[in-house]
């Protein structure tokens, strides 16, 4: 997969007002698509597939381009899928469908994860939707606030069953989990096929570097081991972090990854409502397998550690870049 973003047509800038002019179920149907491709993606990846038929879609996982190193069971992949039917569904809302979603249709195609049927109802508004646009990776160190009881407990009410959502706030905590951090970043930077494959991706501009500097960024990334100092950048920003984030299950599967991946775009777009900046930290912890046993332990939980992020205050970073729709329609 090439990646091929147009900086100057951002999809981050849409305009409501535009679906009124839309006639036909397929154009308002992109309409909405737009919305979910600006949901968050391991590595920024956006490794998701869109079909449109009739009143139905199919959205797919592109299998081909998983990440065989990070993500070798390609839970990451599930989960960001997740994150875009959550956009998917609150734009559904917003402009008067009811998406009726089916998991993992029998006997259709290995990649498929959801077809969607729509029927008409009432437009319904509400402050996800608002925050699809706003919602944000933020990556800088936060500021040294602390997120009120009552703010977390909005928080937790966009956990489904399940799942479990922990938070972790004493500075003791977050400190183990820093250090887990870091050993980890060593562990993967070590691993030549981790840096090749990161590389590959930041060589694509997923990050956001054009021309010269992606081809840099993928040459220092594939061949020099900066494991020992990323590990320690990443202990900062976890300390600077009120919480730390961990969202678990039970099961272990697609369609729990796909249901964590909605709960934590859920999550993600009601932080944003509030101000709150996040930022998904899989690297050195899930994406370890001794370390996510590790950090169970740290949380005395039996749930399996699944996705990790930082909550936090602090002023919104730029939007990452993202591809257009267009690269990712597919043939129903």
């Amino acid at each position: 997969m090439t990646a091929k973003y147009n900086l100057r047509v951002t999809p981050w800038k849409i305009r409501e007002s535009d679906f009124s002019s839309m006639t036909s179920f397929e154009e308002k149907v992109k309409f909405l698509l737009k919305y979910a491709v600006l949901a968050p993606s391991s590595h920024n990846t956006q490794l998701w597939k869109f079909a449109i038929k009739d009143e139905r879609i199919k959205v797919s996982a592109d299998l081909t381009c998983a990440l065989k190193v990070a993500d070798p069971d390609e839970r990451e992949l599930f989960i960001s899928v997740g994150c875009a039917l959550t956009n998917l569904t609150i734009a559904a809302k917003r402009f008067g469908y009811v998406p009726m979603i089916t998991y993992f249709p029998e006997g259709l195609d290995e990649d498929l994860v959801a077809l969607i049927e729509f029927s008409k109802s009432e437009a319904e508004r509400n402050e996800l939707f608002e925050s699809i646009t706003r919602r944000r990776t933020n990556r800088s160190l936060y500021e040294d606030k602390p997120i009120s009881r009552e703010v977390l407990k909005k928080l937790q009410d966009c956990v489904e069953a399940g799942i479990r959502l922990n938070f972790i706030s004493d500075t003791e905590t977050r400190v183990m989990v820093a250090e887990l951090v870091a050993k980890g970043d060593i562990i993967q930077y070590n691993n030549p096929a981790y840096r090749k494959e990161l590389g590959y991706w930041v060589g694509q501009g997923v990050f956001g570097h054009k021309g010269i500097a992606a081809k840099i960024g993928k040459f220092f990334i594939s061949h020099l081991n900066a494991g020992k100092s990323l590990g320690q950048k990443e202990k900062k920003l976890i300390q600077s972090a009120p919480v730390f984030a961990v969202l678990s299950s039970a099961k272990n599967d697609r369609e729990i990854w796909v249901k964590i991946g909605e709960v934590y775009e859920k999550v993600a777009l009601t932080a944003t409502s509030l101000n709150i900046q996040q930022h998904p930290m899989n690297q050195g912890l899930t994406q370890v397998p001794e370390h996510r046993e590790k950090l169970r332990e740290i949380l005395g939980i039996e749930e399996i550690p699944k996705l990790t992020f930082r909550l936090g205050y602090a002023k919104p970073t730029k939007h990452q870049v993202r591809g257009q729709l267009e690269e990712v329609l597919v043939p129903w």
